[in-house]
């Protein structure tokens, strides 16, 4: 499958979280074109035209589906410079959270269910911070239409 344009992104809505056979075809579909970029961390359904609420990140070597994910900075900002599959060859400067608290949930397919975030990590309360952290606020503004070159200055 093609990514859209940066330009014709269209906006993320819900996902069902009950509809299982819907998740696993958006998380087959996700993985199989992620696969296709090597270098990438991190790619949401919107850039491939589909209006849902998914996205695939790199996290520990696997690619870990998020669902109807949001996000709420617990930190200071630092910038970071960032690529997008959605501008090729473009490099932005952007200022992001240190540290996330993430809520939502995740599509576990060896067992094909559909867990909050806090039962999948075991914890009450989810954070990340580093590299993983600004991958996961990068897709999750993918989805509301955000992207690095609207809200980050242009290096290259």
């Amino acid at each position: 499958m093609k990514l859209v344009e940066a330009k014709d992104i269209p906006l993320g809505k819900d996902v069902n979280t009950n509809d299982l056979e819907e998740i696993k075809r958006l998380h087959d579909l996700l993985v199989s074109n992620f696969k296709r970029f090597p270098t990438a961390l991190g790619l949401a359904a919107v850039q491939l035209g589909i209006p849902a609420k998914v996205c695939v990140v790199k996290h520990q070597g696997a690619a870990v589906c998020l669902i109807n994910a949001f996000y709420q900075g617990i930190s200071t900002f630092g910038y970071n410079d960032e690529g997008c599959l959605s501008l090729p060859d473009e490099i932005w400067r952007v200022k992001r959270q240190d540290k996330i608290w993430l809520k939502g949930y995740i599509y576990v397919p060896q067992s094909n269910q559909v867990m909050s975030v806090e039962k999948y990590f075991d914890k009450d309360t989810v954070h990340f911070n580093g590299a993983i952290a600004d991958v996961i606020q990068h897709e999750i503004d993918h989805q509301d239409q955000v992207l690095i070159s609207d809200i980050g200055e242009r290096l290259k």
